[in-house]
């Protein structure tokens, strides 16, 4: 697998590459050599740079750009997948009745964290649900991302579509912090 410092090397070569023969050799060492994180991609900006030759005039470059850009795609999107699942080992245990967040590992440990330091994990971190039932008065646990689909809200008020994702957002954007159980109507008006 290639470095950031030799994957830039590589992108230099291809913006500087004569002919089709030698960009597709470059691409393919970037497809066979790159291991594509988030991280990875932005740090070197080697998505930017494969992108670039979509528009090339030769057919076979055009493909091979397409194939590398899904497979890259592909390869992050799992890596996200597995950062989630790992991220599912933790339990957020929220107490509504004063506001301490404290997260439970699987393995029975604790950790508390003023309310302060639970805005800013939660907002790296939406809180998880979990069957555990809460084991103080106030509290809400949850498995999933708090959303009007996961909270089972009816948002499709309006036959415009922009308006029931406006509403879909503010109810997102209110609902990942609280502290508080979902309401039991499953209507807006």
């Amino acid at each position: 697998m290639m470095d950031a410092v030799e994957t830039k090397r590589v992108i230099k070569s291809l913006e500087k590459a004569p002919d089709s023969k030698t960009i597709l050799e470059l691409l393919n060492n970037l497809r066979d050599n790159v291991k594509a994180t988030e991280s990875f991609l932005r740090e070197t900006k080697v998505g930017v740079a494969v992108n670039n030759f979509k528009g090339h005039s030769d057919p076979e470059v055009k493909t091979l750009v397409k194939k590398i850009i899904r497979q890259w795609k592909e390869q992050v999107s799992l890596d996200k997948k597995k950062r989630k699942q790992q991220q599912h080992g933790k339990i957020h245990h929220y107490n509504s009745t004063n506001g301490d967040s404290h997260s439970h590992s699987r393995n029975g440990s604790t950790s508390g964290a003023s309310s302060a330091q639970a805005t800013h994990s939660s907002s790296v971190s939406s809180p998880t649900t979990t069957t555990k039932s809460a084991s103080l008065e106030g509290d809400f646990i949850t498995t999933k991302t708090r959303t009007p689909a996961n909270d089972g809200i009816k948002i499709s008020v309006h036959d415009n579509t922009t308006r029931n994702g406006s509403i879909s957002g503010l109810y997102t954007a209110l609902a990942i912090e609280s502290k508080l159980q979902p309401p039991i109507t499953t209507e807006t008006r």
